[in-house]
């Protein structure tokens, strides 16, 4: 089942919708009984809005029904930590003089590993003071980034030999290549985004011990049925009572042609992705709308879902 991993982690490059993509994840798994958390990762997605809502915090808030969202900073996830270990007072005073800064420097990593492991906190519910959930969704970094916040980890094991930061990375090291877990990409359907798609997945499967879900193929404009002139569009209009404006028939058969040649292009990519990447693909279909919020998001969980029952 597409839902039974408890944690998806949902990669892709900057534009291409993985915030979109990351909520509406969370608005079908919601719509199938299950709580459901949103964990941004970088503070700035506006992930928050989309649901008529303001910035969101560390601290868990309730976006929609079944649906709650936080923000993981590594600095929140160090006092945390800390105090849960007796250390309160102590923890406060390094984030206050800015140590975590000198110490990422020192250990390359410390920060994504301070992220993930407040994550893997969440997904276990190990904390008695925290709500529990059946899916966790982690709208990652983008994928410039993605990488490195992936294998920070193991390189955190590979540099420190002993101590609770090693700890703390074997246990996200554990989490990520658990069966718990599963990471889906987001492109949409033009080249280069294809293309790094494409070489992050080669790069997952490469460095990081994770298991690959589904690629969402975002932004899908649908299929005109046919090439149609304007003179025809003219006739057609008078045999049902309409007089259409000579101008405006030939804005139409413009509008009929452009969405023709963009789905031939769109399909050419989604094609050339399948024969690159062997990885499921579900196509999500491009809004055609100025503002996105909820409405919008819920048509997109509607697509995904209506995807995932259909294939095999």
């Amino acid at each position: 089942m597409f839902l039974k991993p408890s944690l998806h982690i949902v990669l892709g490059k900057g534009g291409v919708g993985k915030t979109t993509v990351s909520g509406a994840l969370a608005v079908m798994a919601a719509e199938s009984g299950r709580d459901t958390l949103i964990c941004e990762t970088e503070g700035k997605s506006g992930l928050g809005s989309i649901f008529g809502r303001g910035g969101l915090n560390f601290e868990e808030d309730q976006l929609a029904k079944g649906i709650w969202a936080r923000t993981i900073w590594p600095d929140d996830a160090l006092v945390e930590y800390m105090a849960d270990h007796g250390m309160t007072r102590f923890s406060r005073l390094l984030v206050k003089t800015n140590v975590l800064e000198y110490v990422a420097t020192a250990i390359p990593g410390i920060k994504d590993v301070l992220v993930l492991g407040k994550i893997k906190q969440v997904v276990k519910g190990s904390r008695a003071e925290e709500r529990s959930y059946k899916t966790v969704v982690v709208d990652a970094p983008a994928a410039g980034h993605a990488i490195t916040f992936l294998t920070s980890a193991a390189g955190i094991v590979n540099a420190v030999r002993v101590g609770p930061i090693r700890d703390q990375a074997l246990d996200v090291i554990g989490l990520l290549e658990s069966e718990s877990t599963v990471v889906h990409l987001v492109t949409i359907p033009e080249e280069t985004p294809v293309n790094e798609a494409v070489e992050t997945a080669e790069a997952l499967r490469e460095r990081v011990g994770c298991r690959l879900g589904v690629i969402f193929v975002n932004g899908c404009y649908p299929h005109a049925a046919e090439a149609i002139e304007a003179e025809e569009i003219e006739s057609l209009s008078k045999g049902l009572g309409v007089e259409i404006n000579p101008d405006l028939a030939l804005a139409m058969e413009a509008a009929n042609e452009f969405m023709l040649d963009r789905y031939a292009l769109q399909q050419s990519q989604r094609e050339r992705l399948s024969r690159m990447l062997d990885l499921p693909q579900i196509e999500l279909p491009f809004i055609f709308n100025a503002d996105f919020g909820r409405t919008e998001l819920e048509t997109l969980a509607g697509a995904m879902a209506d995807a995932i029952s259909g294939a095999p």
